[in-house]
């Protein structure tokens, strides 16, 4: 008796297996929503190791040349912009500053930059930094890169990683 007992127990369990996997297939195939009509579609990367040093008028942008990405959209696309890079700021004379600003399409963009700045006492400072941009591009060629400016020619940036990702609507 015990044992058609447990026999019992298993199909039970066997079939309670059964419909649950049939109920997800079912739901999967059939009513689950459609996916995200928005995906990524290509990424564009480049590294470069090079130093960039500020030039002497703080209102001059140097631009990141090695990190120049140009790259051709089929269709409009949502774009998202990654840097990352290592910035040093000399504030040993006194309090200095840089910003690290994208340029796109040969424009600054005036968001999703950073300014540094180090307030005169410690000399030199070495501040890990990443800037994030998401932008609405139309179909065609298009070039980014990441520019700075900055009060002292001894602010660098090096270590400089830039990506690209598009997401085709």
């Amino acid at each position: 008796m015990t044992r058609d007992k447990g026999l019992a127990a298993l199909a039970v369990v066997g079939l309670l297996l059964g419909a649950g996997s049939l109920g997800f297939i079912v739901y999967e195939k059939f009513l689950a929503p459609a996916p995200d009509e928005q995906q990524l579609q290509e990424i564009w990367a480049k590294y470069d190791g090079s130093s960039y040093y500020c030039l002497p008028n703080p209102a001059s942008y140097l631009d990141i040349t090695n990190t120049f990405i140009t790259f051709t959209l089929e269709r409009d696309a949502s774009m998202h912009f990654i840097y990352t890079g290592d910035a040093y700021i000399d504030d040993s004379s006194g309090q200095s500053y840089m910003y690290i600003d994208w340029r796109v399409n040969g424009s600054i963009i005036p968001w999703g930059n950073a300014h540094i700045s180090g307030n005169g006492s410690a000399g030199r400072w070495h501040i890990p930094t990443c800037i994030q941009l998401t932008l609405e591009m139309t179909a065609g060629t298009h070039n980014v890169t990441v520019a700075l400016r900055g009060d002292s020619t001894t602010n660098c940036v090096r270590e400089s990683y830039l990506v690209l990702t598009a997401y085709y609507h």
